[in-house]
This record gives C-alpha cells, structure tokens and sequence, in this order.
C-alpha cells in the first residue's frame, strides 16, 4: 500500500473583524496616559478647591478613552462630575480595571469600589441624630419660656456645626480610601506603557 503525502491543514481563516466602533481585544489604539504623585493631585485638589479634582477626571477619563478607544471620555466625565459626581466613583474604577481586563490581568479596582463614595451617607446620619437627640433631651415644652428657646436653638446649631464638621471629616476620609487605589493602578498599568514624563 502507497502512502501519500499528508493532507494540507485546513486553511487558517483569520480572525473576525470587531463590530463597528470597538476595537480588537485588549488593543491600544493611542498614547498611554500620564502618571500621577497622588500627594500633588490631593493638594493641587485642596489648593483649587476642588476644581482640579474636575480636571483630574476629566484627563483620567480622557486619557482611558484615547487609549483604548472605549469608555465615556474626557468631555462626558466632566459634565457627570458636575452633575451626578457619585456615577464617577463608580465608572473610574470600572474603566480603569477595564483596562486591566482586556489585557487579561486581574484588576485591581472594579466599579463597586465606588461605594466608598457613599459611605458618607450613612454615616453622617450619626452625628446629626447625636446632635438633634440632644437638644431635643434638653427641651421640656412646659416648663420652657422664650429665653430658654433661643439657647437651645444656639446648642442645637452648635450641634449641627459639630455634625457638619464630622461629616466633612467622614466624606474626606473616604474620598481618600476611593482615590489612592484608583490613582495607584493608573500607574501600575501606565508604567507598564510607553515610558511618559509623571505629572
């Protein structure tokens, strides 16, 4: 019996095109983005009164999209920052994971890291109560004249000062816990690119 030359391999077709407006996976399609000292964002933060926390978003979203050519992009993350700040503690860890994703690496944040931007909600509720509670202790509405009222209403507007200033403290705090992760794998994954000058 003849044996013959082996059969030719099928032909190898090559990959399916992607769908309109997305880009093959795990593709850069752009400038990695800058690096970032989270210590001069903070300050630079603090310093601006928070306007330069509206231009940090608007060039982490920005330079996401210019990258891999997906997500919502610098000019929508500014108009949601301005209008419904809270989506974006969702969205920045969801795209900057995304990034980590497409490149089959584990992310290190993911959207629901952004609860930390409502743990604030609930509690600052504490403090308030506290303060109401108390001056409502103090009140006895039949034994109390004009005089009395007017200082209570001072101790409660102490209270509410003193609440205010807690809750500040609170929402700062997990403002922070929110951000160094986030600006933390920015630069991990941005440090892996295109060596860029850090801002």
């Amino acid at each position: 019996m003849a044996v013959g030359p082996p059969p030719f391999p099928p032909p190898a077709y090559p990959p399916a095109p992607p769908a309109w407006g997305q880009q093959p996976y795990g593709a850069q399609v752009g400038p990695p983005g800058r690096q970032r000292s989270p210590g001069i964002v903070i300050l630079l933060t603090i310093v601006t009164f928070g306007i330069y926390g509206l231009v940090w978003q608007y060039k982490t979203f920005d330079e996401m999209k210019r990258y891999s050519g997906q997500g919502i992009g610098g000019g929508i993350g500014l108009l949601l920052a301005l209008v419904a700040s809270v989506v974006n503690g969702f969205l920045i860890p969801h795209e900057v994971g995304g990034l980590y994703e497409r490149e089959g690496r584990r992310p290190p944040v993911r959207a629901w890291w952004g609860l930390w931007m409502l743990a604030p909600i609930p509690l600052s509720l504490i403090p308030l109560f506290g303060a109401l509670a108390s001056s409502l202790d103090d009140l006895n509405l039949e034994t109390e004249t004009a005089e009395d009222f007017v200082f209570l209403s001072g101790e409660l507007s102490t209270g509410l000062l003193i609440a205010s200033a807690g809750i500040l403290v609170v929402s700062l705090a997990a403002a922070l816990i929110w951000y160094l992760p986030v600006q933390r794998a920015l630069n991990t994954f941005w440090a892996g690119k295109a060596p860029r000058r850090p801002e």
